[in-house]
């Protein structure tokens, strides 16, 4: 599917996130909110799916993949939310180019292999949130 264009558009970003189910939105509403906000202002063609959940997976965590329109370069970027920074979700850590974990403690990364460390960045600290609505009530991706 090719992304939207609107007339006068200075969308260079096309992301892509499929969600599990809603039990990452507690989480990660604020990531999606972000998302949403970069397509309303049209800095970012955003496309958001749910979907059911097909494997086990942790919903504190969600992959998006963010390509430049015009070098068509892509990056799969992992938001890691859970509380404990010793904990990881090792699926989406292999799967991802960059890793952004909530709790990030710099000595819980020593057992990792160098090249898992070096994907692993601070995600800032957000707070849960309750939406009662789903993303696409919000969001008109």
């Amino acid at each position: 599917m090719r992304p939207r264009i609107r007339e006068n558009q200075t969308v260079i970003y096309e992301i892509r996130c499929e969600l599990d189910d809603f039990e990452g939105l507690y989480h990660l509403a604020n990531l999606y909110t972000a998302v949403c906000e970069l397509d309303k202002e049209q800095r970012a063609v955003a496309f958001l799916r749910c979907t059911e959940r097909t494997r086990a997976t942790d919903p504190s965590t969600v992959l998006m993949k963010v390509r430049h329109l015009v070098s068509g370069a892509s990056l799969t970027l992992a938001f890691e939310m859970s509380d404990r920074s010793d904990v990881f979700n090792m699926e989406a850590l292999d799967a991802c180019d960059v890793y952004f974990k909530r709790s990030y403690h710099a000595s819980d990364l020593l057992p990792l292999t160098a090249r898992l460390r070096e994907k692993i960045l601070p995600g800032g600290l957000t707070l849960p949130a309750e939406l009662h609505q789903a993303p696409g009530a919000f969001c008109p991706c």
